[in-house]
């Protein structure tokens, strides 16, 4: 018995210090995605289903259909966009939710590579690719939304339909 518990309490302490090393880490992988696409050649933001499609016919964004997307190639309202997230990273307080509905990306060229952002802004977490390969996501707060939703509806792209909740 207390063979079992001194193990139980090990775990315990080892899952306590991995999360605390990806809480540490995880401002450093965003601070690198965000100066990347700050720099990118080319900008796209993406309205996405939020649920994802078994098949990849049609327009997908990893496992989600794109609704519409539009380039950004106003230095000022990408400046806002990425100002908007970099202020959603910095207000998150660790709260994230279990579900993951992303209704908005970012595809990015940046110095030949593909970077890439799913965000959900409903459980206040991003994942971030470059080159189709999956990096540490990040967790920010639903703040940023109203400026992405403000560029797809100045190109006339349709806005993911909203939450349930």
């Amino acid at each position: 018995m207390r063979y079992r518990l001194r193990l139980a309490s090990y775990f315990v302490l080892l899952t306590a210090g991995v999360l605390f090393v990806i809480v540490l880490t995880a401002p450093y992988d965003y601070q690198h995605a965000s100066n990347s696409l700050r720099q990118a050649s080319s900008f796209e933001v993406l309205s996405l289903s939020p649920e994802p499609s078994g098949s990849e016919q049609g327009d997908h964004f990893y496992r989600w259909p794109v609704l519409g997307s539009t380039r950004v190639s106003n230095a000022s309202v990408r400046q806002s966009l990425m100002d908007a997230l970099d202020a959603g990273v910095a207000e998150n307080d660790g709260q994230i939710s279990a579900c993951f509905s992303p209704r908005h990306g970012i595809r990015a060229i940046v110095d030949g590579r593909r970077y890439e952002l799913v965000i959900c802004f409903e459980c206040l977490h991003a994942h971030w690719y470059i080159d189709g390969k999956q990096q540490r996501g990040f967790m920010l707060t639903s703040s940023p939304q109203p400026a992405f939703d403000q560029v797809l509806i100045d190109s006339s792209v349709p806005l993911p339909k909203p939450s349930e909740n």
